[in-house]
């Protein structure tokens, strides 16, 4: 938003001030909104014209639908945002009303603060600070596209191998070196990508970011990425003027975030190459295998088959070192984090690089899955999933 938001007094701060909660709570509506019925009550109360409703509908990816709606809430006034809260609140999602009122009143607070600190001239900030540059650590909830001057304070929970890929360089083509590492705090999770040619300390960033470290993460730039492929709204492009350093103090980041499960018998609404969270128990264990591929001459994979409640079973293939140390057994429970859709054989499931695993993870839907199956499940026969 420009400048121009602060011209016409009071009203005009309001919108930006909305604008800013909206952002700030971009990641949290994206994950958990409900944008169908959203949209259903405010078009009851014909808050919304049926000409937008219709256009945000035609979207059809629910992720890709609360994005334009919240941009389309940023355009609107304070009035109407208060309207989407009371949407929120008439539609059961009370939670992420409170939310909202929440960050606005932690926007309030650290404007406050900000005021205070410019008046006194003092640098001292009452979050925790990077020692090295003395400057506020942000959520990654906070980012949005284009940010800038922040720091992350975040643990590591996955990291991909270094690929290659080739691409058109004048007349010839290049090999390009490229690693994934997916980033978490307590607002949510974020992905930086790092390309040789963009980062010189490539090999040493690669060395030094271990699975479970914490980290101050700074100076790196913060795009948006593709809603189909990535279910986080924003994504890190790591170059020469980021700043990754070790967090040598004790911080409370949990290794396991929220998951957003999957039915078994839900797959068959989700797309080709959608990444999605799904948990189920291990109906059985195949052999590893090798297998011709285009770029290699051979890979080894090996496949397990998950079912859950629904009575459906869904195939999911492990590659590679993955496949060959697979670490999970029969009948054991295991939630998949950013597991592919993929329409091999109809419908199952692929492991990525960026795909956690968590066998027997300590959560609610681990023990209602553990007594369905020792109850019901235990040789039932399964319907394989299917479109």
């Amino acid at each position: 938003m420009g400048s121009s938001l602060w011209e016409n007094g009071r009203e005009e701060f309001e919108v930006k001030f909305h604008v800013q909660v909206l952002q700030k709570c971009h990641t949290e509506l994206v994950k958990n909104l409900d944008v169908d019925l959203v949209l259903d009550y405010m078009a009851s109360k014909e808050i919304i014209h049926p000409v937008t409703m219709r256009d945000i509908r035609e979207l059809k990816i629910t992720s890709v639908m609360t994005r334009e709606l919240i941009q389309y809430l940023m355009k609107r006034d304070d009035q109407f945002y208060q309207k989407f809260k009371e949407c929120l609140e008439e539609s059961g999602q009370q939670h992420l009303k409170k939310h909202l009122e929440n960050v606005e009143k932690n926007t309030e607070v650290k404007e406050s603060e900000d005021a205070s600190c410019d008046r006194s001239s003092q640098t001292n900030s009452v979050n925790t600070e990077m020692k090295s540059s003395k400057r506020p650590v942000n959520t990654i909830s906070s980012l949005s596209k284009g940010s800038t001057d922040w720091t992350l304070l975040v643990r590591v929970i996955s990291k991909s191998n270094i690929f290659r890929k080739r691409k058109m360089d004048g007349r010839y083509y290049k090999i390009i070196k490229y690693f994934s590492v997916f980033f978490r705090d307590e607002s949510g999770e974020i992905r930086g990508v790092f390309f040789k040619d963009s980062v010189k300390n490539f090999e040493q960033f690669y060395d030094l970011l271990q699975i479970k470290q914490v980290f101050y993460v700074s100076g790196a730039s913060v795009t948006e990425t593709n809603p189909l492929y990535d279910r986080a709204y924003l994504e890190l492009k790591i170059n020469n003027k980021t700043t990754i350093e070790p967090c040598r103090v004790g911080v409370d980041i949990p290794i396991i975030g929220e998951y957003r499960f999957t039915k078994i018998n839900g797959l068959r609404y989700r797309q080709n190459d959608e990444f999605v969270d799904v948990i189920g128990v291990v109906d059985s264990i195949g052999e590893i295998e090798t297998i011709p591929t285009k770029y290699k001459k051979e890979e080894t994979k090996r496949e397990l088959n998950l079912v859950d409640q629904s009575g459906m079973v869904v195939t999911v293939t492990f590659w590679g070192r993955h496949a060959r140390s697979i670490g999970v057994k029969l009948k054991k429970i295991i939630a998949l984090l950013r597991v592919k859709v993929s329409d091999w054989r109809g419908l199952s499931l692929s492991m990525q690089a960026s795909t956690l695993m968590h066998i027997e993870p300590d959560i609610q839907e681990t023990h209602l899955l553990r007594k369905w199956y020792d109850d019901i499940g235990n040789g039932k026969v399964f319907t394989m999933v299917f479109r």
